[in-house]
């Protein structure tokens, strides 16, 4: 209701029921109201009806007000987001300080922003007020077809209320827990794509009103603009260091005879660029054998167990036999792995690939971690077969440059 139409209400409206009030008197029941009791009745209902439409207006005028101040709240949180977003501050920080805006001008006692990760088709809190560490571990890199509430505003774009959470069964134990009695899941968009998730909750039942729901959406158009920002510059950056790794071990392959070095070049960006702790080079020694040529990283002495394979023995060798790459991201689980230092020192993830000349397997490029979220990337394999070619090229220059000596020495 405009302030306009209140005050002709507030006009009006006594004036009618004034008029009323002397057509019963007089024309109605003339006889009953004009004695001393008529006269006391019918002022006292004219008392209480005055102190009853006081109450109702300034009620009324005290909501308008606590509306005005409500909204100029959101949109000073509004306005302090896209000041903090024009700085251009790491997404970390960003999200931190708009996430204590939203909470502070909504009253609410808890919250959360959520990150998509499409390729894995999860999702995971990059930061949080108010809720457990458990219920935020939980949230870690979890699937978003086992969260109902998440994957349904990806797919629909839109906030979903859970008002009464109590009543959700999906939800309704983990928010027991927490003392959560009501929220919303609004989407972080841009472009038109959903990629992240704001939640905000409450300790005391609640409605949130038109109003809040816009002024979530209208948040969720920066924060998803900062973030698919932050996602291209780290997606250059990384495309930016790949092609770094991929020249640099061209260069050096194609600029030295030296195979040793060529070797460990190879293996320092291999580590470097996907985030492994530890990389090792098998090569081909004859038709049966495989030997370990270069190692670099952590734990050395646990990788140094075993210097040599049998072809198809351990997964160096069942790659070279199969010419197939070998993913592992739980280590302790496969038996295929036969140096048990390695998974002593805790390494969880192994990735293999095999270095492939002329049709045939010259040896093996292998790194390791010990996260088994590292190597999890399609680029991450790219480059690993990006620079195992160049390898494969460094082996077939060294092998050919052997013969050439051999042959001046023949001579």
């Amino acid at each position: 209701m405009s302030l306009k139409l209140l005050r002709w209400i507030a006009v009006v409206a006594p004036l009618l029921f004034l008029a009323t009030v002397d057509f019963v008197r007089h024309f109605l029941f003339p006889n009953q109201l004009h004695t001393w009791v008529g006269f006391l009745s019918t002022y006292a209902l004219i008392g209480s009806a005055i102190v009853l439409f006081s109450l109702l207006i300034f009620g009324f005028i005290a909501r308008l007000q606590q509306q005005i101040v409500d909204q100029n709240r959101r949109l000073a949180a509004l306005n302090e987001i896209a000041q903090a977003t024009a700085a251009e501050p790491r997404l970390d920080d960003l999200l931190n300080t708009s996430l204590d805006h939203i909470l502070g001008s909504m009253r609410a006692e808890a919250g959360l922003v959520c990150l998509i990760d499409f390729e894995r088709e999860e999702h995971s809190a990059v930061c949080h007020r108010g809720f457990s560490p458990e219920v935020v571990r939980r949230i870690q890199r979890a699937k978003l077809k086992d969260d109902p509430i998440a994957q349904k505003v990806v797919l629909t774009g839109r906030s979903v209320l859970w008002e009464r959470v109590l009543e959700d069964s999906q939800v309704a134990e983990a928010s027991r827990r927490e003392g959560i009695r009501s929220g919303i899941s609004a989407p972080l968009r841009s472009e038109g794509a959903v990629n992240g998730i704001l939640v905000v909750a409450t300790n005391q039942q609640r409605q949130f009103s038109r109003a809040e729901q816009d002024f979530l959406g209208s948040i969720g158009g920066q924060l998803g603009m900062a973030i698919q920002n932050s996602i291209l510059y780290e997606r250059a950056r990384r495309q930016a260091d790949e092609l770094t790794a991929l020249l640099t071990v061209g260069q050096t392959v194609t600029s030295s005879l030296d195979l040793q070095r060529t070797l460990e070049t190879a293996l320092d960006q291999s580590v470097t660029v996907t985030g492994a702790e530890a990389g090792e080079i098998w090569l081909a020694e004859g038709e049966r054998l495989l030997s370990l040529r270069a190692h670099l990283g952590a734990y050395s002495e646990a990788f140094l167990e075993r210097r040599s394979f049998l072809w198809g023995e351990g997964i160096p060798g069942l790659v070279a036999a199969s010419g197939e790459t070998v993913v592992v991201h739980d280590l302790a689980n496969d038996p295929r792995f036969l140096r048990q230092a390695v998974m002593r020192a805790g390494f969880q993830t192994f990735v293999a690939l095999p270095l492939w000349r002329r049709n045939k397997v010259t040896g093996v490029l292998a790194v390791a971690a010990r996260s088994p979220e590292k190597l999890t990337r399609a680029s991450d394999l790219r480059l690993l077969e990006g620079i195992a070619e160049w390898v494969a090229i460094a082996v077939e220059n060294a092998g050919l440059h052997r013969t050439v000596q051999d042959t001046a020495v023949v001579e």
